[in-house]
């Protein structure tokens, strides 16, 4: 089941006809993108009734007003100590997120990259061919083990950013969203909700555009994790 989604005001679903042609074109542009087809339309409505729209018509949004800094003095006890438990995960969360969402699209690139030249020696050994590197002939299981070695950092690196991601990704949702949802966003007062809200979409926002970067990652990467668990049961075995 889709999660819901948290808003600053209560949102509506709209349907509409489209061409197929139209409807097929929408589909590769948001492969590209990395959204959905959906987050891609609602952006590209909310940047033309932000821009072209308001200037031609005049329109106007009432948005929820800011809340610098909300009050939680007179909340109860219980209640403030689970707030204070979202404030002190999103401290810890928001960088994290913010930081490896920027970078999550260069390194899904890298590990599509780096998942392509692996198919490849891995073809070179399993034939076993012998390569033409830097004017000497080289056998392909001797350049395989040379590449492992070469990239090995880089896998290790693109690893620990996703595994960063994940962690981030998994205490958002686990100590703030779900029980923010469910049930701490009606014991709060108003600014107070407003106040956490807004970082909170915020954060979601960033967590969906840069979701579909992070499970080409994990798909690009899986391989190796296989390979690494392999060796570790191997040498378990070993010395035992």
């Amino acid at each position: 089941m889709p999660r819901p989604r948290v808003l600053k005001e209560k949102g509506v679903i709209m349907h509409f006809y489209i061409e197929r042609s139209y409807a097929e074109m929408l589909e590769q542009i948001a492969r590209r993108e990395g959204k959905t087809v959906s987050s891609l339309l609602r952006d590209v409505v909310i940047d033309w009734l932000e821009g072209e729209a308001k200037v031609k018509y005049g329109l106007q949004i009432v948005a929820p007003p800011v809340v610098e800094r909300a009050d939680t003095s007179k909340l109860p006890p219980l209640t403030k100590m689970k707030l204070k438990d979202v404030e002190d995960t999103l401290k810890e969360v928001e960088p994290v997120i913010d930081r490896l969402a920027k970078r999550l699209p260069e390194l899904a690139e890298e590990a599509r990259r780096l998942a392509a030249e692996r198919r490849q020696v891995e073809e070179w050994r399993a034939r076993g061919e012998w390569l033409e590197i830097g004017g000497r002939s080289v056998p392909a299981e001797k350049y395989y083990w040379q590449w492992r070695a070469k990239t090995d950092g880089m896998f290790k690196l693109l690893e620990g950013a996703l595994s960063e991601w994940e962690t981030a990704r998994r205490r958002f949702f686990k100590v703030v969203y779900y029980p923010w949802l469910r049930y701490l966003r009606k014991e709060v007062p108003a600014d107070v909700m407003v106040a956490y809200e807004d970082r909170i979409a915020v954060l979601l926002d960033k967590i969906d555009r840069a979701e579909p970067f992070a499970r080409e990652l994990r798909r690009a990467l899986r391989p190796e994790g296989a390979r690494r668990e392999a060796r570790a049961r191997f040498i378990s075995h070993s010395s035992t």
